[in-house]
């Protein structure tokens, strides 16, 4: 409006000039009250406090709502935890029942340490065989990991949206 409102409101009482249009003002009181366009009505209630934000559980999340990556039984704080301390094994998918990805990380895993177990065969055939093979296997795993990491909250996310569609069935352990 450009003016403050008790100026306003002056002027919707002043019979000098035009009338205001109908809606909320301050009245010459100070009173927010609604002026009909001739006279003031009642005084507008007192204000309501805003409504506290609801929490919405897993299983009072309706349809079509995207829930919180901190609703459902994987956390992304633990999941970190195991990627770290145990990567070897990739704990971190089977805490987040993961078995298929899990399972082929700990393969490759094994075909690495087989691979370096036989740097230590006397046959500079095979341990060139390993070093050749080793490298990028290893490389590909620290790649694949450090992805995990970056993505970890994604994988949390699908992991409680799987838990919420099983209904609790796939759970932590």
């Amino acid at each position: 409006m450009g003016r403050d409102s008790l100026s306003y409101a002056a002027s919707v009482t002043d019979d000098s000039g035009p009338k205001a249009p109908a809606g909320w003002y301050h009245d010459p009181a100070g009173t927010l009250r609604w002026w009909d366009g001739q006279t003031w009505g009642v005084a507008a209630p007192p204000p309501t406090p805003p409504l506290a934000p609801k929490q919405v559980g897993i299983d009072q999340a309706g349809p079509g709502t995207e829930p919180a990556s901190t609703a459902g039984p994987y956390s992304v704080s633990v999941a970190r935890q195991k990627a770290w301390l145990f990567f070897l094994f990739g704990a971190h998918n089977w805490y987040l029942n993961r078995q298929p990805v899990a399972g082929i990380w700990l393969a490759l895993w094994v075909v690495l340490v087989v691979l370096i177990l036989t740097l230590f065969i006397p046959s500079a055939a095979l341990q060139v065989l390993a070093i050749v093979a080793a490298a990028p296997l290893f490389i590909a795993l620290l790649v694949w990991w450090i992805v995990d990491l970056a993505i970890m909250d994604t994988l949390v996310n699908d992991a409680n949206g799987r838990a919420r569609s099983n209904r609790g069935l796939s759970t932590p352990r």
